[in-house]
Parts: structure tokens; sequence; C-alpha cells
């Protein structure tokens, strides 16, 4: 008897140790998430757009030091975005195929040294490479996305966190290049990508003594993630309803941010008359609404626990709509014209709601796909960079002409539109529930019930696998 419960015992350890990838490194749970892994979370959400937008203002100094011209020196942002574009989606991929701690580590190890060569360079060419090499790294930023699927099999309590982590976000995008300016005139642009390697260099530290590896897989799964081609994964979550739906509203909502932000220095300072130090803290403003919009959303599914992530979004979708039309309306009047309040309000008000929508539709969009979510938050990431890129681009251009928020205001308004729209003609309005298999890759069993998750009927995904 003692023997035959000694086998048992060996085979139950056995059969536990084969069934995740590193199950010495099964530490990370909810209840066991400290402080520090939230510090860790954040500084990889908030790295990116900080290292990728605080030395816009110092651009003048640096074409002159390097001796190119101004549109050379556009190039450093332009390509750095590409390559940050290209870089989630990579990235992605291999943390679906690695593990999500190794690609952290190399990655982070390579933009540190990227980030501190920009300091050292004397021409333009090996700064534009550093540049899309450290571009690329800032694709680093989704992965907590991807760790929170990991973590979190509970996609309400998944979104509450990626508020909080997600929060900082606008503030970073925004506020970057206010201290990168005041930071650049008092002590020069090349220290600024130094401290920018120093916050990446102590992330890479953290994460080595801190963050253990999330990603867990079976080996059956495993085997059939890894013989499946990249194209054939893209198309899995292309063919999904939901995914293409919430990533479609994600791009659009990043429209509105982008249009904003490229032009947001210059109509505070050049429109508005406002000093640097006040167009800070006009930023600063529209930085807190992100977080109060961060606070507004746990205490919203606190108040309705028995709402699902898609009806709560559904019920944001009016709020969303009117402040789109607020925005064409304070362009065409023109509202804008009777002070920078204006024009602070619509872009707060959007910060306030695209931090109550993003986290939740971001923490759904990955629910069905664990086993290649790193590959579903990169592709996402990537028409999130593309698309709202070129047309912050187009904004910028009109603002060139005519020096007004009113061609800015419109292409947020009318983004946030459009963002409405989209997401009812790709999830309606009614339904809140699909029935897929466990896992997107796992093949169904007879005896396996079909198991109810909250999301769309999406039968594209059903009967693909």
């Amino acid at each position: 008897m003692e023997s035959v419960a000694s086998h048992a015992s060996f085979m139950e350890s056995v059969a536990s140790h084969a069934s995740f990838v590193k199950p010495s490194h099964r530490s990370l749970t909810p209840e066991t998430i400290r402080c520090v892994h939230w510090v860790i979370f954040v500084a990889l959400d908030v790295l990116g757009p900080f290292t990728g937008a605080a030395f816009a203002p110092l651009l003048p100094d640096m074409v002159n030091d390097l001796g190119t011209t101004d549109a050379n020196g556009l190039l450093a942002i332009q390509l750095g975005m590409f390559a940050k574009a290209f870089g989630q989606l990579t990235l992605g991929e291999m943390s679906d195929r690695f593990g999500r701690r190794p690609i952290l580590l190399v990655t982070l190890f390579v933009w540190a040294a990227s980030l501190a060569g920009c300091g050292f360079v004397k021409t333009l060419a090996p700064f534009l490479v550093l540049r899309m090499i450290g571009g690329f790294c800032e694709g680093t930023a989704l992965l907590p996305v991807a760790i929170a699927r990991d973590v979190w099999d509970d996609e309400a309590q998944r979104a509450k966190s990626l508020a909080l982590i997600i929060g900082l976000r606008p503030l970073m995008l925004m506020a970057s290049p206010a201290f990168g300016g005041i930071f650049g005139q008092t002590f020069g642009w090349r220290p600024l990508f130094w401290l920018g390697g120093a916050a990446v260099a102590l992330t890479f530290i953290a994460i080595v003594f801190f963050l253990p590896e999330t990603l867990q897989r079976t080996p059956a799964s495993e085997q059939q993630v890894d013989a499946m081609s990249l194209p054939q994964k893209v198309c899995k979550l292309l063919s999904s309803r939901l995914y293409v739906g919430l990533t479609g509203f994600l791009v659009l909502q990043f429209c509105t941010l982008m249009a904003f932000s490229v032009i947001a220095n210059y109509v505070f300072e050049k429109y508005y008359g406002m000093t640097a130090a006040a167009a800070g803290s006009v930023t600063a403003l529209v930085a807190i609404s992100g977080v109060m919009g961060a606070i507004a959303y746990k205490i919203w599914a606190g108040l309705f626990p028995n709402y699902t992530i898609l009806k709560s979004l559904r019920c944001f979708l009016l709020p969303h709509a009117g402040m789109g039309a607020f925005m064409i309306l304070a362009a065409l009047v023109p509202l804008y014209q009777y002070g920078w309040g204006i024009f602070v309000f619509c872009i707060s008000l959007f910060a306030f709601l695209s931090i109550m929508q993003g986290p939740p539709a971001r923490s759904l969009r990955v629910q069905p796909f664990q086993e290649i979510s790193g590959l579903a938050v990169g592709l996402g990431g990537l028409f999130e960079t593309f698309i709202p890129t070129g047309v912050s681009f187009i904004v910028s251009q009109t603002w060139a002409s005519d020096e007004t928020p009113k061609n800015a205001l419109l292409v947020m308004g009318a983004s946030a539109l459009l963002a409405v729209v989209y997401f009812v003609l790709g999830l309606g309005l009614k339904g809140n529930e699909w029935t897929p298999p466990q896992t997107l890759l796992a093949e169904p069993r007879d005896s396996e019930a079909t198991v109810k998750v909250d999301c769309i009927a999406d039968t594209t995904v059903t009967s693909a696998v």
C-alpha cells in the first residue's frame, strides 16, 4: 500500500511539473502580487511614451549639434514610431514562444544601451539607427497586457487592474515633452537620453530580481502554437468579431489622442500665448483626468458588479458620442476662441473616458486568446500605432496652414464619433455571451462542457477551432 501511495504521489508530482512551461515560476498570482510588481508593470507601460516623446522639444538643439536639418531631425520621431509598431508585433509573438521574462530582459538591455548610445553620437546616421532600435524596444509597452492575461483569469478583475496600470499613460504622453523641454534646457539633450537609459536599466534590474515568468502552457497547446505559422495566427485573430471590433474602437480612440498630442504645445504656447510652464501645468490637468478615469472605472465596477465588461463598454458609448459631438461643435461655432478652457475641457473629458474604456476593452480583447495573447496584444498595437500616426501627421500639416485648434478639434470629434459607430456596427448593442472552446487552440473534447464567456456571439472562432 505504501509503495502504491508513493507511486501515485510521484506520478502526481510529474503531472504537475509537466503541466506548465516553467513550474518553478508559478508564484505570480493575483494573491501574490506586491507593490514592486505594480511598479514594474507601470514602468513598462510608461517608459515607451517617455523615451519616445520627451526629446521632441529639444529637436532644434539636437539638429544644430548633429549638423543636420529640421526635416531630418523629425525622422527620429517618425522612424521611432514605425519601429515601435513592428516591435509590438514581433515582441508579442516572441513572448508567446519563449516567455515574457526572457523577451523583456533581452529587450530592456538593448533598449538601455541604445538610449545611452544616443547621448554619445556626433552625427545623424547613427542617431537614427539607435532611435529605430530604441523604438523597436518600446514595443514592450504592451506586454503588461499579455502578462495581465497570464495572471488574471477573471476578465473583470483584470480590467480593473489594467485601468490602474494604464492610467498613467496619458500623463506620460502629454507631460513627457514638457518635462523633456525643462530638463533639456537645464542639462542639455544628451543627459535626457542617459536619464531614460537609467530608468530602463532600473526596470531591467527589478525584473531580474522580482518578476517571475508568467506564461503557462500545457505541452499539447505548446506544440500546436509552435506548429502554427504567424500568418495562421493572425488569421485566427482577424477572424474574431470581438477582436476586430475592439481593436478598431481602440485605434479610433488613439486617433483622438494623437490629434491632440501632436499640436498641444503649439496650441497652448502659440495660439493661447501661454508660457512653457503654464502649458505644462495645463497638460498635467489633462493627465490627472486620465488618472481619475481609472479610479472612476473601479468605482463603476464596484457599483455594478453584475455588469459584464461588454455591457459596461456599451454604457460608456453615450457619453463618448456626446464628447465627440461637443468637440465638433467647439470647432465649428467656434467655442475655442473664448479661451483655452474649452480646448482643455474637450481633451480632459477624452482622457477621462478613454481610461474608463481602454483597459476594459484591452482586457476583453485578449480573453479568448490565452495561448497567443502576446501576439494579440502586439497586432493590436501595430494598428494602434500606424493609423493614429498617419492621422497625427495630417493634423500637424493642417496646423501649419491655419495655426488654430479648429482642425484638431474636428479630427478629434470625428474620431470619437466614428469609434462609437464602429463599435455599434461591429459588436452591436445587445448580446453579451459567446460559446467558444475553453482556449483558442485546444481541441474540444466530447466530455467538455461549453463555457459561456463575457463576449459577443462569435461563430467564426467557434467554427474555426
